[in-house]
């Protein structure tokens, strides 16, 4: 996979209204989105007042969040290095069905389609016949059984999603 750093630095009046900020920013995003789908939501770039940079405003991550979705997810309770993993989550690219959606693009549309269904599940799913007889005591064998149940695995409508976004949808349904 190819790496590289970008730097864009935009320049806009000084009388520059935060609406007109939000709407460059927002356009950015876009940009890098269609660029970059598959790199994370956290691209340096950065207003400067004057062309020489002496006053930066770092702008800060967006707020992802639309109408619609604003009460899916209860972030009321989480710190902001929490809702920024969470946003990260939400953010990140997965498969379902044959297209590749980001997470709150899919749990939007799976809301959408009726009402969602959160359950758990521990990891027995991943249990191998044959990693188990190869395991040399039963010591071994009830250990790695252990290690299954403990694991735990959060579902949507039977489809897999992180903790953090589970907790945050499940306190959202509670709120609601």
């Amino acid at each position: 996979m190819t790496s590289f750093k970008a730097r864009i630095e935009v320049f806009l009046d000084s009388d520059c209204e935060n609406e007109a900020r939000e709407f460059v920013a927002e356009t950015m995003r876009d940009v890098f989105r269609q660029i970059c789908p598959f790199t994370s939501p956290m691209i340096g770039w950065r207003f400067c007042d004057q062309e020489d940079g002496s006053q930066p405003e770092t702008m800060p991550a967006a707020n992802h969040d639309n109408p619609r979705s604003a009460c899916m997810f209860n972030t009321d309770n989480l710190s902001t290095l929490q809702q920024g993993r969470l946003h990260a989550a939400l953010a990140k690219h997965y498969r379902y069905d044959g297209t590749v959606k980001i997470l709150r693009q899919h749990i939007e549309g799976l809301a959408a389609a009726g009402p969602l269904d959160l359950s758990e599940g521990d990891g027995m799913i991943d249990y191998s016949r044959t990693h188990f007889n190869r395991l040399s005591s039963v010591k071994e064998q009830d250990a790695y059984i252990a290690r299954l149940r403990a694991k735990r695995y959060f579902y949507v409508n039977d489809w897999v999603i992180p903790k953090l976004v589970y907790d945050a949808i499940k306190g959202a349904m509670i709120d609601a």
